[in-house]
């Protein structure tokens, strides 16, 4: 494979090979985001008829502001909010990140959204106080965000 051998390209040997790269890259990322604060930014895009959703973590790395996507969801349903923050929490537990150390969540303030951050922010707030940890505040940060903040 390589330098004067031949190299046939298929779905059979390159799908593995991209399954094993993206699970090494979410090992990684898992690791690096291990009982840091983030920020997450979550995004839904619709085009013809296919809808995505995005989910994004920020966070502090050497002193540095670093985006990363963790996820991106051809999403089949409706957008409700409750499908969204079941996609949002899926998300963090497949990085092993509980919601105690989501710091802020920023999106539109589309009404799916807004419920799903709610609905984010209620079990975060439950579970901060079965732990007697700080609670998670609703804040309007102006036109289009709305962010959940630890208060």
């Amino acid at each position: 494979e390589g330098h004067g051998k031949t190299l046939t390209i298929s779905a059979e040997n390159i799908v593995p090979k991209i399954l094993n790269v993206a699970k090494d890259i979410r090992i990684a990322l898992k690791n690096r985001l291990n009982n840091r604060f983030i920020c997450l930014k979550i995004d839904s895009a619709k085009r013809l008829s296919r809808s995505v959703l995005g989910i994004n973590a920020q966070f502090i790395e050497d002193g540095k502001i670093k985006l990363r996507t963790l996820s991106c969801h051809e999403l089949q349903d409706r957008q409700t909010g409750a499908t969204l923050k079941t996609m949002v929490h899926d998300t963090l537990a497949e990085y092993d990140i509980p919601l105690s150390q989501v710091y802020s969540i920023t999106t539109d303030n589309g009404a799916n959204m807004l419920l799903a951050v709610q609905l984010l922010s209620s079990e975060a707030e439950s579970n901060a106080s079965d732990e007697g940890n700080t609670p998670l505040c609703l804040a309007f940060l102006g036109f289009h965000v709305y962010v959940v903040i630890v208060c």
